[in-house]
């Protein structure tokens, strides 16, 4: 149990670098190299303590980065008609700081998880689609 505990210190910790990292950049670019480190963080503590709600986590935080990232690289391709949205990156803040608090707090995460699934999903097409006709809301 006392291995469990150092690693969601450990957790923790990164969060909170990501977070102030983050935090002092306008760059979009680095702002998503910083949040890569979360669900690295969580992959790396699972190869020493596996657990079902850490592959959990780390495959929606995976999946968030890879969303955020492969819409980043078609912009930067030239596609312009989905673009990046400012609610989009504070909400990806937002959340992170909201993981730190459930953590912190011995709570469930499966309610911030379900939040960056939608935040993730609203970076692909049919996610834009939806939040500009007001059905998808961050």
């Amino acid at each position: 149990m006392q291995k469990r505990m150092i690693f969601k210190e450990l957790l923790l910790s990164e969060i909170d670098i990501v977070i102030t990292e983050m935090s002092k950049t306008q760059s979009l670019d680095e702002k998503i190299y910083f949040f890569s480190a979360v669900h690295s963080t969580a992959q790396r503590i699972m190869n020493l303590d596996f657990s079902n709600d850490l592959l959990y986590m780390h495959s929606i935080l995976q999946y968030a980065y890879q969303s955020f990232f492969s819409r980043l690289q078609a912009i930067k391709a030239g596609e312009t008609t989905i673009p990046f949205t400012e609610e989009q990156v504070d909400r990806l803040d937002y959340l992170l700081r909201d993981l730190v608090d459930c953590l912190t707090e011995g709570k469930s995460v499966d309610a911030v998880m379900k939040e960056f699934v939608k935040l993730a999903y609203s970076t692909t097409g049919n996610g834009y689609y939806l939040m500009k006709k007001g059905a998808l809301k961050l």
